[in-house]
């Protein structure tokens, strides 16, 4: 399986909002952070599933909390 993650440069503030941008290009899940143009994370799903949910983890203790929440699908 492989991985890449890589230090978010400048990296949000605990409190702070943040531009989140996550690229599904199966296998592999990649997350842009800030409008930055190389991703902080880039890793291969962990199942086969190609069609479902998708699911945000916020972390411990957070309020998760989302605004202008979009998501879409490219045709191939």
């Amino acid at each position: 399986m492989a991985s890449m993650k890589k230090e978010v440069i400048p990296s949000p503030k605990g409190n702070d909002w943040f531009h989140a941008r996550i690229v599904i290009h199966y296998p592999n899940v990649a997350v842009y952070v800030n409008g930055n143009p190389e991703p902080c994370l880039s890793i291969d799903k962990l199942s086969n599933r190609q069609t479902g949910k998708i699911g945000l983890w916020v972390g411990n203790n957070s309020d998760g909390d989302f605004a202008n929440l979009l998501i879409t699908v490219e045709n191939k």
